[in-house]
C-alpha cells in the first residue's frame, strides 16, 4: 500500500498560475479523500485475508460456530455504491420478497466478492465442516431534503449472508445486533467519525458476553483534533466528548500545543474506557509504504478488542506478518534490493535471539510453569512482533537444548506443552 497521507496542503505551489484559493481546498480535499479510500480499501483487505480467515478458521474447530460476519460500518466510497439499488425499506413483504430474489440473480457486489470468496474457501477446506463468513457493509447516507422524520426511523430489510445496507450504525445497530443474534462478528467502526459516538453506541457491544465480538475502531488522528477542538468552544460537542471517553480529562489536552500528545492522550482514554469491558485491548498502528523502502505510520490508529485469545493470537500473527510484508514490497525492484534483504534477514535473526534471551530469563526468575502464561505475557508486551508459531518453536528449542524440562500431561510428547502441562526450568 504506497499511499501519501501527509499530502502537502500547498501543492497550489506546483501550478504556474495559482488557482483560487477555494478551488485548491477542492482539490486538496478529492485528492485525500481518494487518498483514505484506497487506504482503508487496503486496510480492509488485510483484516480480511490476514485476521478474519485464521480467526474464523479457530471458530470452526468449536462445534458451536457455524458462522461469523463481518460487520463494516468504516464508510463507504460513494463511487462504488452509485449503482446499488434503492433501499426496500417501507415496502411490503411481496416486494421485499421479489427484490431479493432480483438481488440473486444478480453478481456480486465487487465490495462483497472478497468475503464470499473467503467464505467458499472456508467451506471448501473441510467439507464435513462447513463454516460461513457473511459480510454487511453499512452505507451512511443523508435523507432526502423532502423526507419526513419518519423516513429515517424505518428499520432495514437486513440481508440472510452478505449485502450492502443503506443503515447508519448509531441509528440501526441494535436492530443489526438482534438480526444476527449469538454469531460470532467482527464490527468495524469508526467512532470518531463525521459524527461522534457516544459510550451508548458501543455499549450493545461491551454486553454481547455471550457471543464471539471483535471490535476494530478505526480512529483518525485528524478528525480527533477536530472533535477536541470543536468540544473546546461547543458545549454539545464537549458533552457527546465526554459520553464517548467517559470522563472529561480530554479538557486538559485540549489546551496542548503538541498534537501528538493531544491525539495520543485521546486516543489512551478510549483505550481504557474499552478495556475496563473487553480484557484485550491493543492500539495498533497502520503503517503504509511512503517511498521506496521506507514503511512509515500512516495518520490512523486501530483501536483491536476481543475476549478471546484465539481472536488475540490470530491479529497478533495478521500484525506481525503484515508489517515484514511490506518492508519486503517497499524495497521490491530497487538496485539494492539483495541488501536490503540480507539486512532485513539479520535483524529477524537477532530479534530471535533476543526472543530466546528473554524467555529464558523470565522462566528463570519467575518460574512460571505454564507456558500458555508465559507465552500469552510476552505476546502481550511485544504485539505484534513475533507471530505465535516463532514463540513456539523457541520454547522447543529450550527444551531440545534441556533449558527446561516438561512434566507432560500425556504420556509421549505433545509438539508444544499446553495448559495441563508442568515446566521446570533448570
Amino acid at each position: 500500500m504506497n499511499l501519501n497521507l501527509w499530502a502537502d496542503s500547498h501543492s497550489d505551489e506546483q501550478h504556474e498560475t495559482p488557482l483560487p484559493a477555494t478551488a485548491v481546498k477542492l482539490s486538496h480535499a478529492m485528492s485525500q479523500r481518494r487518498v483514505e479510500a484506497a487506504m482503508l480499501s487496503s486496510l480492509r483487505a488485510w483484516l480480511l485475508t490476514d485476521y478474519a480467515a485464521a480467526y474464523c478458521r479457530s471458530l470452526r474447530a468449536t462445534p458451536l460456530y457455524r458462522r461469523c460476519y463481518w460487520i463494516d460500518a468504516w464508510g463507504l466510497d460513494p463511487r462504488s455504491t452509485a449503482a446499488l439499488p434503492a433501499s426496500e425499506n417501507g415496502k411490503n413483504a411481496q416486494s421485499q420478497k421479489r427484490a431479493q430474489k432480483k438481488k440473486a440473480e444478480q453478481p456480486v457486489s465487487p465490495l462483497l466478492q472478497p468475503i464470499v470468496q473467503l467464505s467458499r474457501t472456508l467451506t471448501e477446506e473441510c467439507p464435513t465442516r462447513p463454516f460461513a463468513l457473511h459480510g454487511i457493509m453499512l452505507e451512511e447516507r443523508a435523507a432526502p431534503k423532502n423526507a419526513g422524520a419518519a423516513t429515517t426511523r424505518e428499520q432495514p430489510t437486513w440481508p440472510r449472508e452478505s449485502g450492502i445496507v443503506r443503515a447508519d450504525w448509531r441509528e440501526h445497530g441494535a436492530s443489526l445486533l438482534a438480526a444476527i443474534e449469538q454469531a460470532p462478528a467482527i464490527f468495524l467502526l469508526n467512532p470518531f467519525g463525521q459524527t461522534l459516538f457516544v459510550h451508548d453506541d458501543l455499549a450493545p457491544l461491551y454486553q454481547r458476553t455471550t457471543a464471539p465480538t471483535e471490535l476494530c475502531l478505526l480512529i483518525s488522528h485528524i478528525q480527533i483534533e477536530r472533535h477536541v477542538t470543536a468540544s473546546a468552544r461547543n458545549p454539545n460537542a464537549a458533552a457527546a466528548l465526554t459520553a464517548l471517553l467517559r470522563t472529561d480529562r480530554w479538557k486538559a489536552l485540549a489546551a496542548e500545543h503538541d498534537s501528538l500528545t493531544k491525539i495520543g492522550g485521546v486516543i489512551d482514554l478510549l483505550h481504557a474506557t474499552v478495556r475496563k469491558h473487553l480484557p484485550f485491548v491493543q492500539s495498533l498502528s497502520v503503517p503504509v509504504i511512503r517511498q521506496a523502502a521506507v514503511v512509515a505510520d500512516a495518520p490512523y490508529t486501530l483501536l483491536f478488542a476481543t475476549r478471546r485469545m484465539d481472536s488475540l493470537f490470530s491479529m497478533n500473527d495478521a500484525v506481525c506478518l503484515h508489517h515484514r510484508r511490506l518492508e519486503e514490497e517497499s524495497r521490491r525492484g530497487l538496485l539494492s534490493e539483495t541488501w536490503f534483504a540480507t539486512q532485513q534477514a539479520e535483524r529477524l535473526a537477532q530479534e530471535q535471539q533476543t526472543l530466546y534471551d528473554e524467555i529464558i530469563r523470565h522462566g528463570h526468575t519467575q518460574r512460571i510453569r505454564r507456558w500458555p502464561d508465559l507465552r500469552q505475557q510476552l505476546l502481550l508486551s511485544h504485539f505484534g512482533r513475533y507471530p505465535l508459531a516463532e514463540y513456539d518453536a523457541v520454547i522447543q528449542r529450550l527444551l531440545r537444548e534441556g533449558s527446561v524440562r516438561c512434566q507432560w500431561r500425556k504420556q509421549g510428547y505433545e509438539p508444544i506443552p499446553g495448559i495441563d502441562d508442568v515446566l521446570l526450568w533448570t
